[in-house]
């Protein structure tokens, strides 16, 4: 999920058959590719592995593709801050991408 002001605008997609990293580097792009140029950004994940491989550059050859696109977008940002957030702890825009990732994977099921 993506917020941003001034109209804090949810942005949401859904892979059949993904695995919860690639989702979650998934929605990080699309986060990214939908701001302008320039732009100052916050990045709050509960996803552990996504976050140290972001904060370190270490083993990024999992998932090679979404990464280069990440960093492609993140480097036409002013600033990008990444921090972790515990899942499921009361944290209101964690909530509501869990929500939206919950009605998005229901979606998917025959």
């Amino acid at each position: 999920m993506a917020l941003w002001r001034p109209d804090l605008r949810a942005v949401r997609g859904r892979t059949p058959g993904r695995q919860s990293y690639r989702m979650e580097l998934t929605a990080t792009l699309v986060a990214l590719s939908t701001l302008p140029n320039g732009a100052k950004l916050v990045i709050t994940t509960d996803c552990r592995p996504v976050l140290n491989h972001a904060l370190s550059r270490v083993q990024r050859r999992r998932d090679a593709d979404l990464w280069q696109a990440v960093d492609f977008h993140a480097r036409r940002m002013t600033d990008v801050r990444w921090v972790w957030t515990k899942g499921h702890a009361g944290n209101p825009f964690n909530e509501r991408a869990d929500q939206l990732a919950r009605a998005a994977a229901e979606s998917l099921r025959p």
